[in-house]
């Protein structure tokens, strides 16, 4: 049986703790997707933090955290750094697949 005193105790240790992990994201600029009325969501050191956008944003950007649950918007994100935001993940596409395309169009007969 856990001791009251000591799970309260611990548990504003990890508050503690989480807080000041968060701290370096305050003066850092993020960059996301965001779709209409979406969150930014973002990963520092092993902690996942959700924002919310201030005001009607959607697509690729840069934001600024305002406090802990809010964003602003910056700026519109260049290609290059949608690229390599996209290469921090695996390509969906099975490398021993074939492709085959076809024009869907009119005016080519």
């Amino acid at each position: 049986m856990s001791r009251p005193g000591r799970s309260r105790a611990d548990a504003r240790a990890l508050v503690a703790r989480l807080n000041q992990e968060a701290a370096p994201l305050q003066g850092r600029k993020l960059l996301a997707p965001v779709l209409p009325g979406g969150r930014i969501r973002t990963r520092l050191a092993g902690l996942i933090d959700e924002f919310t956008p201030r005001g009607a944003v959607a697509g690729w950007g840069r934001f600024r955290p305002v406090n802990e649950r809010e964003a602003t918007f910056v700026r519109e994100a260049f290609s290059w750094e949608r690229a390599t935001y996209l290469e921090h993940f695996p390509s969906r596409r099975d490398p021993g697949t074939r492709w085959n395309g076809r024009h869907v169009g009119g005016g080519l007969e």
